[in-house]
């Protein structure tokens, strides 16, 4: 008899009975199971992509952090590592973070379809669970799908169990800087983050490899895993993407509304200019310039002991709103701009004291003319028909509906998305292409401040099924989302020079098929803003992995979570994930060792050597698996 037959004969036992580490000289590995940590196990559910079975193995084992291109399988690798430590830690807490609601739903649900954990032991935990429900959960589900204010919150007020926490994913994690939840989890964490494992995953660590640093020591990070499309184990699964960029000219009458706007801009600076603070012209300063020059000398002031100007921090309070506006004039039109001074301008007593501006904003509304916007649904969910004498605030607006046109009449059965930075630009753009039904059947897709996630995900699941072929979104549809096959994205602005949000965005493409981006930028200084992004984005991968500020702000080594006399070896089994298994009869359990007898037959390597019996898993997890490939060593 073979020692499958030995294993898969032995009697069956349905108590969970879990050999548990608590030894004296182990405090740390308090709650492992020894057993099940002779063996990590990797899922062949889906081809196997060497690249992510190394991270997994370098992730189990050191907290890290996975730079990987959009689409390349990071949720993967989590899944993999949440599933081996909720195996070694079988009265552990593990835990995924995302930054949105929708983020969280799509991770929870791609997780269940990767691993075979069983549905009741997950949940996911949003805004919309009730604090008073919360710590009863807490005490009772093992693996948490979370936003991380609510389990900053929970922390806080000591209903989550820290004591507990093995495993703790991050999803876009760069965003763990500063005060952001992420930074602010792992500082309430304290002293218990030493028995944590942390993986943390981004398409873009950072802009900067400063700011990357800063994101590693957040986080805990002691290995930086890196792939670009470049990478030689990233090749093959990489479709090109054609880039376009798509120079806008201002026109009439926005050329001469904006020479008009530089004028009331030079009243400001020029009190700037004339107290040494500013230099340059009015027409060549920028926002992000006046708030380094504010903060610059808030700081001068500060280090010299003098008392700032309350006129001249007046005035950079002032130019900081006059620029916020002019790059929406430049960048997002007329309709964007006077809606920008109408909903802040109220609140600020010298906007409406001068008069110039004051009667700017008149001349643009008297363009636009009274037809207004109105892109709210109907009771029957459908549009209504738009004003014919609707004026749109920016010719980018025409130039977005005539590639969309030419796109659909040439590709008809395919999908596009379409990334605004502002609400307003959405609705107008939303505007344009229903103008252009049935070709286009456009929708938006909104943050939750605007719609609601049963709406959110109501609108996703029309894109998928194509029902919808234009999705119209803001920065909530950058960040992780996996949606349908997407032909062509369209960047109707560059928000900065930050490479982040243009990576995030041309990520949704590509992924199953060669894939089209198109990005619109106004002349002058967006088109040198996008350049400039572009050059940071190329050279950012390659000083990652050079970079001494990066090499310096990683750990030593990851906290151990298994003793180190513990060598795990891998097995590479095939899955039966919870989904599918909730989907079919229950089998018994002779009949679940007769199944996994037969897939033996099918094992792809070969055992060089006898396995004992301590290196498989455990029997209650027999029924969940199959085995098809066979064990590899592993060197920590």
């Amino acid at each position: 008899m073979s020692e499958y037959d030995e294993l898969f004969d032995a009697d069956f036992d349905n108590n969970i009975n879990f050999e548990l580490c608590n030894e004296n000289d182990e405090e740390k590995f308090d709650g492992l199971d020894k057993h099940a940590a002779q063996t990590w196990i990797y899922p062949t559910n889906l081809p196997l992509r060497q690249y992510q079975f190394d991270i997994v193995q370098t992730a189990l084992f050191h907290n890290t952090m996975v730079s990987l291109p959009t689409g390349l399988g990071k949720t993967m690798i989590a899944a993999v590592v949440m599933y081996n430590m909720y195996r070694w830690y079988p009265t552990g807490r593990i835990i995924f973070m995302a930054p949105t609601r929708p983020l969280v739903a799509q991770q929870a649900d791609a997780c269940r379809k990767i691993t075979c954990i069983p549905k009741e032991h997950t949940i996911q935990l949003t805004g919309d669970t009730q604090n008073t429900t919360r710590g009863p959960l807490w005490e009772k589900i093992r693996v948490f799908f979370i936003t991380p204010q609510i389990l900053q919150k929970d922390l806080q007020s000591k209903i989550c169990p820290a004591h507990l926490i093995r495993c703790i994913v991050i999803d876009e994690a760069h965003r763990a800087r500063g005060n952001y939840a992420y930074c602010e989890v792992l500082r309430l964490l304290g002293d218990h983050a030493s028995k944590i494992r942390i993986l943390a995953l981004s398409a873009t660590p950072g802009a900067t490899p400063t700011q990357v640093a800063e994101v590693c020591r957040a986080l805990k990070i002691s290995r930086l895993e890196v792939r670009t499309e470049s990478s030689e184990d990233v090749k093959p699964y990489v479709f090109n993407k054609i880039t376009e960029t798509v120079v806008v000219p201002l026109g009439e009458p926005l050329a001469s509304i904006r020479d008009k706007y530089i004028e009331i801009l030079d009243q400001y600076t020029r009190r700037l200019m004339k107290s040494g603070v500013l230099t340059g012209s009015a027409g060549n300063v920028h926002k992000g310039r006046i708030f380094m020059i504010q903060k610059e000398y808030k700081e001068n002031c500060q280090r010299m002991g003098k008392r700032p100007d309350n006129y001249i921090l007046q005035d950079l309070t002032f130019c900081l709103t006059l620029y916020h506006a002019f790059e929406v004039l430049i960048k997002h039109g007329l309709r964007g701009f006077v809606t920008f001074y109408n909903e802040h301008g109220g609140d600020k007593g010298w906007v409406r004291k001068d008069e110039r501006l004051t009667n700017l904003l008149n001349e643009i509304q008297t363009y636009l003319g009274s037809a207004e916007l109105n892109v709210c649904q109907l009771p029957d969910g459908t549009v209504p028909e738009i004003d014919p004498n609707f004026v749109f605030g920016h010719p980018k607006f025409n130039k977005l509906r005539d590639i969309c046109q030419q796109h659909f009449t040439k590709y008809p059965d395919t999908r596009v998305m379409i990334f605004c930075e502002y609400r307003d630009s959405v609705q107008e753009a939303f505007a344009a292409l229903l103008t252009c039904r049935p070709l286009i059947r456009p929708r938006m897709f909104l943050g939750q401040s605007a719609i609601s996630q049963k709406q959110q995900l109501f609108v996703m699941e029309k894109f998928r099924k194509g029902e919808c072929n234009t999705l119209i979104c803001t920065c909530v549809a950058e960040e992780g989302l996996d949606v349908a096959a997407v032909q062509l994205i369209i960047c109707f602005d560059i928000a900065n020079r930050s490479p982040i949000r243009l990576a995030q965005r041309m990520g949704r493409t590509g992924r199953h098929q060669i894939g089209r981006v198109v990005i619109l930028v106004t002349e002058g200084r967006e088109q040198q803003t996008l350049a400039e992004t572009m050059q940071q984005s190329s050279l950012l991968d390659e000083k990652l992995t050079k970079s001494m500020i990066v090499k310096t702000s990683l750990l030593p080594s990851g906290p151990p979570v298994i003793p180190t006399r513990i060598q795990p070896n891998c097995l590479q089994l095939h899955m039966e994930s919870a989904d599918e298994k909730s989907g079919k009869k229950q089998v018994s359990p002779k009949q679940s060792r007769r199944v996994s007898k037969k897939a033996d037959e099918n094992e792809v390597l070969n055992f060089n050597q006898k396995l004992p019996d301590d290196n498989f898993i455990p029997n209650t997890e027999q029924n969940l698996w199959t085995f098809s490939k066979g064990k590899k060593n592993v060197n920590r």
